[in-house]
């Protein structure tokens, strides 16, 4: 007899066991992407973790791919997903073990989340303390 099958880890939920996910697709290539706006991704508050069929998890930056901008010619690279179109997506994160609570846009709630995530991640590691002691030496040797 085999050991029995355990289910992949799923990155840490911010509240309970429900997660906030916006699907939306590239305008270009039709692929389907799924955005967790509560779940940071690295250190910069403006990515959060992303989720597609191909690549998996992933860092994203929603507001960059959402809304038009000079340096995408002002034309949004994503829009809104239908339903028969993220279906098969919400399906295969939801046998990841996710349960979703799918909204249509991201709120400044989302970020300011992010943001305490990555300021409290900085604190723990210690980088935040790191860079103030370097910018401080810097700033005495400037004044000496």
């Amino acid at each position: 007899m085999g050991r029995p099958k355990t289910k992949k880890r799923v990155p840490h939920f911010p509240h309970g066991d429900e997660v906030d996910v916006i699907f939306r697709v590239f305008t270009k290539t039709g692929q389907v992407i799924a955005f967790f706006p509560e779940m940071i991704a690295d250190s910069n508050p403006n990515n959060c973790l992303s989720y597609m069929h191909v690549g998996q998890h992933s860092a994203a930056d929603y507001s960059a791919l959402a809304h038009s901008t000079k340096e995408n010619k002002w034309t949004p690279q994503t829009r809104m997903a239908k339903v028969e179109e993220y279906s098969s997506l919400k399906t295969e994160l939801e046998g990841l073990g996710y349960v979703l609570a799918i909204r249509f846009k991201e709120t400044r709630r989302h970020y300011q989340l992010r943001k305490g995530q990555v300021q409290s991640h900085l604190l723990l590691t210690g980088a935040s303390t790191r860079a103030s002691t370097r910018a401080s030496e810097k700033e005495c040797s400037n004044t000496v």
